[in-house]
């Protein structure tokens, strides 16, 4: 009876264990984390962190056409305690005048803010230097 038990305990724990390590192993859709409605983005603040220069776009086809590029973006959460270097962009995104979530990223880290939380994350997609460069230099985003 004592081997059942310990067996149901390391049962019990694998399982807990995997609950915890789930957001870090199993990959998820970006857009799906953001958790908004990409149709109701009425405005994006972009920044360059590399140039400290912001733009702001409300014209609806530039809005879905940025949007468009996380696509196939997978993402996992890492673990990560570090305080932040700096970013390549920064986009945040409103609906109504209202900031509903921004986020960072370059390479293949987005870094995500929404309700005052900071969750990091690892993406499948690379986002290159060349698409970088191409993005601050469509708006202005360089000195």
């Amino acid at each position: 009876m004592r081997k059942k038990s310990i067996g149901l305990l390391v049962i019990l724990v694998i399982i807990i264990i995997g609950l915890i390590l789930q957001p870090f192993l199993i990959s998820k859709d970006f857009k799906s984390i953001l958790d908004i409605d990409f149709t109701k983005v009425d405005k994006i603040l972009m920044s360059s962190g590399t140039y400290g220069k912001t733009v702001e776009i409300t014209d609806k086809d530039e809005i879905e056409e940025f949007l468009n590029q996380f696509e196939n973006t997978k993402v996992k959460k890492i673990f990560s305690k570090s305080k932040q270097r700096g970013y390549c962009l920064e986009a945040r995104l409103f609906i109504n005048d209202k900031n509903v979530v921004s986020f960072d990223y370059g390479y293949d880290r987005i870094t995500i803010y929404k309700n005052d939380k900071e969750t990091k994350y690892i993406s499948n997609t690379n986002i290159d230097i060349d698409k970088i460069n191409e993005i601050e230099i469509k708006y202005n985003l360089r000195n």
